[in-house]
């Protein structure tokens, strides 16, 4: 994945220096020194003295592609790079994203109260370093512990909006972990009102102008209120995009039966054949319906 040769044409800001390097795996690509303050579309703000990168697919997905860099040097830098590389041109993609920082349950990332379990969180782990999304939403934050898994495990990860309708649900954890969340990930944000209120196409087009990669439909469990979420956010979904709702039929010994999220995934399914594909994910009670966008 080649550094674009002029990114000051694309940033619009001022081009401080270029270096080359002695990597021979990579003759074609250059360090882009870039200094001052810039905002590209998703919102990532660039500051002083960080690393940034512009691919060359930086000009067809609208500044998607560029990257910011704090405490890395040249080293890691181009280590990530190869392994970008490696995955575009044929390797195996989840071996190579995997961030080396174990399971997220093993950090303080993951609060000691909430419904989600490690079997699910191994899960979401596999999905997120799959699929690297670089656009996530949420719906039903509770403690953090899925948005924590997407934030773990989501390399390429450049917007993430997890929405609740109230953080004190888990008192005091939802709102400990939310600001625990915010201080760690600038790039993540909650929103704490009613999804019914909030997913508008409106939100969608300011918020996620390319469109949402991964979702998580864990909110409002009732019938109507999981089909809301689920056909506000399908139109906005990518190509390959996936939708994860939790609890779906579910059961002991570890879940819980919630037959109206049951229902409303399998008539949401019904009525999208052909444009997105679902599949039962279960272990020990625990369940998701994986639903990915086919078409």
């Amino acid at each position: 994945m080649l550094l674009h040769r002029h990114p000051h044409r694309i940033l619009d800001g001022r081009w401080n220096r270029s270096c080359r390097h002695d990597d021979p795996d990579l003759p074609d690509t250059r360090i882009i020194h870039y200094h001052g303050r810039k905002h590209c579309r998703s919102g990532l703000p660039f500051h002083a003295d960080k690393w940034v990168t512009a691919y060359d697919e930086v000009v067809r997905q609208n500044l998607a592609g560029i990257r910011s860099w704090t405490a890395a040097g040249d080293r890691q830098l181009i280590r990530h790079l190869k392994e970008r590389r490696k995955a575009r041109d044929g390797g195996d993609a989840a071996t190579v994203a995997r961030p080396q920082k174990g399971r997220v349950y093993e950090t303080d990332l993951w609060c000691k109260r909430g419904h989600l379990n490690h079997d699910q969180a191994d899960k979401y782990a596999e999905i997120c370093e799959r699929l690297q999304p670089r656009s996530v939403l949420e719906t039903g934050f509770c403690t953090g512990r899925s948005a924590a898994c997407v934030l773990h495990h989501s390399r390429s990860l450049e917007r993430m909006i997890s929405i609740d309708i109230n953080l004190d649900y888990k008192a005091p954890h939802g709102r400990q972990m939310a600001a625990l969340l915010e201080k760690r990930f600038p790039f993540w944000r909650v929103i704490e009102n009613s999804s019914r209120m909030i997913l508008a196409p409106d939100f969608f087009r300011q918020e996620f102008p390319q469109g949402v990669d991964l979702a998580t439909i864990d909110g409002d469990h009732s019938y109507e209120g999981c089909m809301h979420d689920l056909e506000a956010v399908a139109p906005f979904m990518t190509p390959n995009g996936v939708m994860m709702v939790d609890d779906y039929r579910s059961g002991p010994p570890n879940g819980t039966r919630i037959d109206s999220v049951t229902r409303s995934v399998d008539d949401f399914l019904a009525k999208n054949q052909g444009v997105f594909l679902g599949e039962r994910w279960h272990k020990q009670g625990k369940g998701f319906c994986i639903i990915r966008r086919v078409s």
